[in-house]
């Protein structure tokens, strides 16, 4: 079975912190697509950065566990395009996190800064 839940794009929904905190409790993998400076700036701990706007995006995802995948994004407006980019690799589930890390924080999760 293949899922894709995203933010505000067409059929695609996204889920809740809450959702998203049960999930990766689960093992699922969360992936941060924001720069490295956003991502240091404050990020969900364990979370996996690679940035949307870099060179090798594409080649950076396909070296992923294609099981389960959150994006996080701090305003969304990459998530679209990797999702279905992830879609067309055969990435099993891809979810966007309500919010992306504003979400999370707002939920009352920490937060791990470098």
């Amino acid at each position: 079975m293949i899922s894709f839940s995203l933010v505000g794009c067409g059929n695609f929904n996204d889920v809740s912190a809450q959702k998203a905190l049960q999930l990766k409790n689960q093992g699922a993998i969360v992936l941060d697509i924001r720069s490295s400076l956003l991502y240091d700036q404050g990020h969900i701990e364990g979370s996996k950065n690679i940035d949307y706007n870099s060179g090798d995006f594409s080649e950076q995802l396909n070296k992923l566990d294609k099981n389960t995948v959150y994006l996080i994004c701090g305003n969304n407006t990459d998530v679209p395009s990797t999702v279905l980019l992830m879609k067309e690799n055969d990435f099993k589930e891809v979810h966007a996190i309500k919010n992306g890390i504003d979400g999370w924080k707002e939920a009352g999760y920490p937060i791990s800064i470098w």
